[in-house]
C-alpha cells in the first residue's frame, strides 16, 4: 500500500504546480484593458453624392468642402467635378465657371474634358440670358466651348437649338450685365418711391380725419353758442312801445294865424325910414 500511494502524491504535487502556475498566469493577464475600436472616419463624398442627388446641392458643397479638406478626393478636378454641376443648379454661375474651368486644366479624360466644355457652355448662357435680352459677350464665350465640345466629339445640339431659339426672341446687347444692374437700381428706386407714396397717402388720410374732426366740432360748437343765445332771448322781458302823439285838431284859421306869426318872426326886420 505504501508503495501505491507514494506515486499517486508525486502526480498530485505536480498537478498542483501545474494549477499554481495556470492560475499565476491568469492572474497577471487579469486587468483586461479593453481598447475601443476607433472611430471610422465619415465619407463626405459619399454623403455629398446623396445630399446632390437628393437636390440638396447647398449641403453637397459642403460635404464636398470637408471631404475635399480630408484629403478624401484622390484629384483635385474630382472635388471641383462635384461641386461644379451644384453651383450651377444653385445658379452662382461664376463659381460653376471657374469649378469646370478647373477640371478642363487639371483632367486628362477627353471625354470628360469636353463634357465639362459643353457643361460651362452651360453656365456661360445661363448667366448671358436676361429678361430683357441677351449678354453678347458671354454668348461668345458659351458658342466657342460648345464648338471645343463638338471638336472632342460630344453631342452639344440640344444646347445649340436652345440658344439660337433664344437669339430669336431676345435682343443681343452689349455689356447686358451692367444694363441689369441698371435696372435692379432703377427698381430699388421705385420700390423707396412706392414706399415714401405709401407714406404720404397715409399721412394724407390721417389729417383728413383730423380736419373732419375739427370740422364737426366746430359745427358742434357753432350749434350750441345758438342755442345758448336764443336761450338768453327768452329770459329778456320784452320793451314796452311809447304811445305816438295825437295829432291835434286846429282849425284852418288858427293853422292860418301860426303860419302868419311864424313868417313875421322869421322875415328881416326893415329900417325906419326918418324924414328929414
Amino acid at each position: 500500500m505504501r508503495m501505491n500511494k507514494l506515486p499517486l502524491c508525486i502526480m498530485s504535487f505536480i498537478f498542483y504546480l501545474s494549477a499554481a502556475s495556470f492560475a499565476a498566469g491568469q492572474s497577471a493577464d487579469t486587468p483586461e484593458t479593453k481598447t475601443a475600436a476607433p472611430e471610422q472616419p465619415v465619407n463626405y463624398i459619399a454623403e455629398g453624392l446623396k445630399h446632390r442627388s437628393e437636390g440638396r446641392c447647398d449641403k453637397a458643397i459642403d460635404n464636398f468642402k470637408k471631404a475635399k479638406k480630408n484629403n478624401q478626393f484622390n484629384e483635385d478636378w474630382a472635388f471641383y467635378h462635384s461641386t461644379a454641376d451644384c453651383y450651377t443648379a444653385l445658379k452662382k454661375y461664376d463659381e460653376a465657371i471657374n469649378a469646370y474651368t478647373k477640371v478642363i486644366e487639371t483632367s486628362k479624360n477627353r471625354i470628360l474634358t469636353a463634357e465639362m466644355y459643353r457643361e460651362r457652355a452651360k453656365a456661360y448662357y445661363l448667366k448671358a440670358a436676361l429678361p430683357h435680352g441677351i449678354d453678347k459677350g458671354l454668348l461668345a464665350l458659351a458658342s466657342k466651348d460648345l464648338e471645343e465640345a463638338k471638336m472632342i466629339g460630344i453631342d452639344v445640339s440640344a444646347m445649340e437649338k436652345i440658344i439660337s431659339g433664344d437669339v430669336k426672341r431676345k435682343p443681343l446687347i452689349e455689356n447686358a450685365a451692367d444694363a441689369q444692374k441698371h435696372a435692379l437700381e432703377i427698381e430699388l428706386i421705385l420700390e423707396k418711391y412706392d414706399e415714401m407714396y405709401g407714406r404720404l397717402t397715409t399721412r394724407l388720410e390721417q389729417l383728413e380725419k383730423k380736419l373732419t374732426a375739427i370740422k364737426e366740432r366746430q359745427e358742434f360748437l357753432e350749434s350750441l353758442i345758438a342755442s345758448l343765445l336764443q336761450k338768453d332771448n327768452k329770459k329778456k322781458p320784452a320793451r314796452k312801445s311809447k304811445p305816438k302823439p295825437k295829432p291835434s285838431m286846429k282849425t284852418d284859421a288858427e293853422t292860418k294865424d301860426e303860419s302868419a306869426r311864424t313868417k313875421k318872426s322869421t322875415s328881416p326886420v326893415q329900417p325906419k325910414l326918418i324924414n328929414p
